[in-house]
């Protein structure tokens, strides 16, 4: 699934907007908009941990993944985070 669309359910779940968002997160409200209007599918390293620690849920969660499963969270095509280690990806 892709990161606008789990932030969107968060949202709704938590009933905030995207003001609400980003003081939470410690994050501008045209990076959360952007986020959202462009549809992004992924974001940086810093933008996850923001919003995990913002919003109170699990990296597994803002990566769409279930609880208990193992979880890559997909910062860009080249970088990938899992619980234990920083995966750089060969192009």
């Amino acid at each position: 699934m892709e990161f606008y669309k789990i932030l969107q359910d968060i949202m709704l779940e938590k009933n905030m907007g995207i003001p609400d968002v980003a003081r939470a997160c410690g994050l501008s409200d045209s990076t959360v908009r952007s986020i959202i209007d462009r549809k992004a599918k992924n974001v940086t390293l810093e933008v996850a941990f923001k919003m995990q620690r913002g919003l109170n849920v699990s990296l597994e969660r803002l990566n769409g993944e279930k609880m208990g499963l193992p979880s890559i969270l997909r910062i860009s095509p080249w970088i990938c985070l899992t619980p234990s280690s920083l995966i750089l990806l060969a192009s």
